[in-house]
Protein backbone atom coordinates (compact mmCIF):
# COMPACT_ATOMS: atom_id res chain seq x y z
CA UNK A 1 0.00 0.00 0.00
CA UNK A 2 1.18 3.58 -0.63
CA UNK A 3 2.03 5.56 2.05
CA UNK A 4 2.78 9.44 1.81
CA UNK A 5 6.57 10.54 2.02
CA UNK A 6 6.51 11.78 5.63
CA UNK A 7 4.22 8.62 6.90
CA UNK A 8 7.54 6.05 5.21
CA UNK A 9 10.06 8.66 6.93
CA UNK A 10 7.80 8.16 10.22
CA UNK A 11 7.93 4.04 9.98
CA UNK A 12 12.08 4.52 9.13
CA UNK A 13 10.92 3.23 5.64
CA UNK A 14 12.09 6.15 3.68
CA UNK A 15 15.00 5.79 1.69
CA UNK A 16 18.03 7.38 2.19
CA UNK A 17 18.94 9.55 -1.42
CA UNK A 18 21.84 11.13 -1.91
CA UNK A 19 21.10 14.51 -4.23
CA UNK A 20 23.29 17.48 -5.20
CA UNK A 21 20.96 19.79 -3.93
CA UNK A 22 21.13 19.10 -0.16
CA UNK A 23 17.87 17.70 0.90
CA UNK A 24 17.36 16.02 3.47
CA UNK A 25 14.43 14.85 5.98
CA UNK A 26 15.18 14.38 9.56
CA UNK A 27 12.34 12.79 12.13
CA UNK A 28 12.17 14.43 15.86
CA UNK A 29 11.07 11.77 18.08
CA UNK A 30 10.59 12.17 21.88
CA UNK A 31 7.94 10.70 24.72
CA UNK A 32 7.53 13.91 26.75
CA UNK A 33 5.24 17.06 25.76
CA UNK A 34 5.36 19.72 24.60
CA UNK A 35 4.80 22.85 26.55
CA UNK A 36 2.39 25.02 24.66
CA UNK A 37 3.66 28.10 25.40
CA UNK A 38 7.24 27.33 24.58
CA UNK A 39 5.72 25.38 21.66
CA UNK A 40 3.80 28.54 20.32
CA UNK A 41 6.90 30.87 20.82
CA UNK A 42 9.10 28.79 18.38
CA UNK A 43 6.35 28.48 15.55
CA UNK A 44 6.16 32.57 15.91
CA UNK A 45 10.13 32.88 15.27
CA UNK A 46 10.03 30.58 12.56
CA UNK A 47 7.28 32.28 11.22
CA UNK A 48 9.71 35.36 10.78
CA UNK A 49 12.22 33.19 9.57
CA UNK A 50 14.40 33.95 12.91
CA UNK A 51 15.39 30.78 14.34
CA UNK A 52 16.48 27.14 13.24
CA UNK A 53 13.22 26.19 10.66
CA UNK A 54 14.54 28.67 8.36
CA UNK A 55 15.95 25.99 6.23
CA UNK A 56 12.78 23.50 6.44
CA UNK A 57 10.94 23.83 3.61
CA UNK A 58 8.38 21.43 4.78
CA UNK A 59 7.07 19.54 8.19
CA UNK A 60 4.34 17.39 9.11
CA UNK A 61 3.72 15.17 12.03
CA UNK A 62 1.74 14.34 15.61
CA UNK A 63 2.31 15.83 18.53
CA UNK A 64 1.96 16.32 21.95
CA UNK A 65 0.84 19.00 24.11
CA UNK A 66 0.88 19.15 27.82
CA UNK A 67 -2.38 20.57 28.23
CA UNK A 68 -4.26 18.34 25.99
CA UNK A 69 -3.69 14.79 27.42
CA UNK A 70 -6.75 13.11 25.31
CA UNK A 71 -6.10 14.64 21.62
CA UNK A 72 -2.96 15.21 19.60
CA UNK A 73 -1.95 17.71 17.46
CA UNK A 74 -1.80 17.46 14.01
CA UNK A 75 1.65 19.98 12.56
CA UNK A 76 1.20 21.08 9.28
CA UNK A 77 4.12 23.39 8.04
CA UNK A 78 5.19 24.51 5.09
CA UNK A 79 7.31 27.79 4.02
CA UNK A 80 6.33 30.31 7.03
CA UNK A 81 2.69 28.81 7.21
CA UNK A 82 2.11 27.13 10.38
CA UNK A 83 -0.71 24.65 11.59
CA UNK A 84 -1.48 23.02 15.01
CA UNK A 85 -5.03 21.68 14.91
CA UNK A 86 -6.52 18.56 16.30
CA UNK A 87 -5.73 15.14 14.63
CA UNK A 88 -7.41 12.82 16.73
CA UNK A 89 -7.61 11.32 20.01
CA UNK A 90 -4.68 9.06 20.95
CA UNK A 91 -5.32 5.67 20.99
CA UNK A 92 -5.07 5.63 25.16
CA UNK A 93 -7.81 7.83 25.24
CA UNK A 94 -10.61 5.55 23.37
CA UNK A 95 -12.31 2.20 24.76
CA UNK A 96 -10.23 -0.51 23.29
CA UNK A 97 -13.83 -1.96 22.37
CA UNK A 98 -14.09 1.30 19.43
CA UNK A 99 -10.42 0.00 18.29
CA UNK A 100 -10.37 -1.41 14.76
CA UNK A 101 -9.89 -5.39 15.58
CA UNK A 102 -8.13 -6.84 12.52
CA UNK A 103 -4.75 -8.55 14.04
CA UNK A 104 -2.27 -5.24 11.60
CA UNK A 105 -4.25 -2.65 12.58
CA UNK A 106 -4.10 -4.15 16.14
CA UNK A 107 -0.52 -4.24 15.62
CA UNK A 108 0.10 -1.42 14.50
CA UNK A 109 -1.40 0.73 17.04
CA UNK A 110 -0.12 -1.67 20.23
CA UNK A 111 3.50 -0.85 18.55
CA UNK A 112 2.81 3.11 19.01
CA UNK A 113 2.42 1.87 22.87
CA UNK A 114 5.68 2.65 25.55
CA UNK A 115 5.91 0.85 28.63
CA UNK A 116 4.68 4.07 30.25
CA UNK A 117 1.73 3.63 31.77
CA UNK A 118 1.64 7.56 32.16
CA UNK A 119 2.51 8.06 28.40
CA UNK A 120 0.62 5.16 26.65
CA UNK A 121 0.78 6.48 22.94
CA UNK A 122 1.63 9.60 22.99
CA UNK A 123 4.63 11.14 21.34
CA UNK A 124 5.83 13.43 19.37
CA UNK A 125 6.84 12.53 15.78
CA UNK A 126 7.46 14.93 13.42
CA UNK A 127 9.04 14.70 9.72
CA UNK A 128 11.02 18.08 8.72
CA UNK A 129 11.79 18.39 4.68
CA UNK A 130 14.32 21.33 3.96
CA UNK A 131 17.58 21.99 2.27
CA UNK A 132 20.62 22.18 4.15
CA UNK A 133 18.78 21.32 7.83
CA UNK A 134 20.32 22.02 10.89
CA UNK A 135 19.24 18.44 12.62
CA UNK A 136 21.32 19.75 15.76
CA UNK A 137 19.33 23.30 16.03
CA UNK A 138 16.44 21.22 15.30
CA UNK A 139 17.00 18.99 17.97
CA UNK A 140 17.73 21.39 20.10
CA UNK A 141 14.87 24.00 19.65
CA UNK A 142 12.39 21.53 19.98
CA UNK A 143 13.62 19.81 22.74
CA UNK A 144 13.96 22.73 24.54
CA UNK A 145 9.98 22.98 23.95
CA UNK A 146 9.26 19.64 26.09
CA UNK A 147 8.43 19.68 29.13
CA UNK A 148 11.54 20.26 31.72
CA UNK A 149 12.14 17.38 34.60
CA UNK A 150 10.64 19.42 37.14
CA UNK A 151 7.28 20.33 35.19
CA UNK A 152 7.16 16.68 33.90
CA UNK A 153 7.25 15.72 37.67
CA UNK A 154 4.22 17.51 38.31
CA UNK A 155 2.01 15.17 36.54
CA UNK A 156 -0.88 15.34 33.99
CA UNK A 157 -3.63 17.08 36.14
CA UNK A 158 -0.88 19.90 37.16
CA UNK A 159 -0.28 20.22 33.08
CA UNK A 160 -3.76 21.98 32.32
CA UNK A 161 -2.58 24.59 34.43
CA UNK A 162 0.28 25.74 31.96
CA UNK A 163 -0.60 28.51 29.73
CA UNK A 164 -2.03 27.62 26.53
CA UNK A 165 -1.87 29.82 23.93
CA UNK A 166 -3.10 27.68 21.31
CA UNK A 167 -7.17 27.86 19.66
CA UNK A 168 -9.75 24.87 21.57
CA UNK A 169 -10.07 22.03 19.76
Amino acid sequence: AYNPGWVQALKGKLPARANPWGFTTFVFRARRPFHPRRLHNLMELARRGRNCLKNVLRSKGFVWLATRRAKYGNWLHVGREFRLDCGGMWFCSIPRAFWPQDPVSLQEIESDFCEDPAIEDRRQEIVFFGRKLDQLGLEEALSSCLLSDEEYGLGMDRWQDFEDPFPSW
